[in-house]
């Protein structure tokens, strides 16, 4: 089959259409046909070089897969079948233990991701779990739903599952026009929340209002700036939650945060390492939460969620599967508001 993999770590260039061996059929697995797929943060980070994962080489990198059903284990009883539109869920867990068996897989601590520590989605085929799989809604494009796996369920969980928050809140969204963080504000307006964006970049501002920003903070204005935005906004009070893909800025969403506030946090955009006052943590009574992914219940909630009220992801660009390298350039750059999607059918 067609795929794109790199046989080093590396840079964009490091990423090269290839040949390879098609996956075999499994007990308990499907073989999926890919037409479409989306780059994400975490094929960046894959290619660069997982801290702490060892990839075997060439790797596929890509977690978003979406697509046709091309085999199916025959003794399953899921009721899928081939020729299926399916969506898969990017996290896979041992599914044996007790965490999993309970409901709270993403505690697995065996959990790996698509495209990870596995071949993903930047090829013609893949091979997943069935239990991962769920049928694509009607009314959603191949390229809709191509963007949805890692992105949506990780905004999900983030503001339904952990923020703590109600209809009526204020909910802060750092990095808000990324991938998660467009699926986050769209996801928070439709709870009946009012979004506080934040973005370095100005070009982006009205495409988050129209998503449902009520405002947009500019990021560069350091957190004096920010806090004093906030706190105006709000008259003094703080947002009831923030959804942080920063990091290293967590110090300013601590200052942001109201009393009984949540802060949830899934990324490290601008590094790792944060200083944080712990008494404003104990003091405010703040919630400190970490999260990475979705389970798969929570992953069919979200896109029944979507489905019904009528949210469509935002497509930025759409590139042939020839393209991935300038695509995954255009992602590092942040050249793009909305998803990127790889066209395997025009490679």
């Amino acid at each position: 089959m067609r795929a794109v993999a790199f046989y080093e770590h590396g840079p964009p260039d490091v990423l090269r259409m290839t040949e390879i061996g098609d996956p075999n059929p499994e007990r308990g697995y499907a073989i999926i046909r890919i037409s479409k797929t989306s780059v994400n943060r975490l094929d960046i980070l894959t290619r660069y070089g997982y801290v702490g994962l060892k990839t075997e080489m060439p790797h596929i990198p890509g977690s978003d897969v979406s697509g046709t059903i091309e085999a199916i284990d025959e003794h399953d009883s899921s009721g899928l079948s081939e020729g299926d539109r399916v969506i898969s869920h990017p996290l896979i867990t041992c599914g044996l233990c007790d965490m999993c068996k309970s409901g709270r897989e993403i505690l697995c601590r065996e959990w790996q991701v698509t495209g990870r520590e596995t071949d993903g989605s930047y090829a013609e085929l893949a091979k997943v779990r069935i239990s991962s799989l769920v049928r694509q809604p009607k009314g959603l494009s191949a390229e809709e739903a191509a963007s949805l796996p890692l992105s949506l369920s990780t905004a999900w969980r983030a503001v339904k599952s952990l923020s703590n928050t109600e209809d009526g809140d204020t909910i802060g969204i750092t990095g808000a026009s990324g991938n998660v963080g467009i699926f986050a504000t769209m996801i928070s307006k439709a709870l009946g929340m009012r979004v506080l964006a934040f973005s370095r970049d100005k070009r982006r501002e009205a495409g988050l209002k129209r998503i449902g920003a009520d405002l947009v903070i500019d990021s560069n204005l350091g957190k004096d700036g920010i806090i004093r935005e906030v706190m105006d906004y709000t008259d003094g009070y703080g947002v009831n939650a923030v959804i942080d893909c920063l990091g290293a800025d967590i110090d300013t969403c601590v200052n942001i945060v109201g009393d009984g506030g949540t802060i949830v946090s899934y990324g490290t955009l601008m590094g790792s390492g944060a200083q944080i006052d712990m008494r404003e943590i104990y003091l405010k009574s703040i919630r400190l939460v970490g999260t990475h992914v979705s389970s798969k219940s929570e992953f069919v909630d979200a896109i029944d969620f979507i489905s019904r009220n009528g949210i469509k992801p935002v497509i930025g660009k759409v590139l042939s599967i020839r393209d991935a390298a300038e695509a995954n350039r255009l992602l590092e750059k942040s050249e793009i508001f909305g998803k990127i999607i790889l066209d395997m059918d025009s490679g």
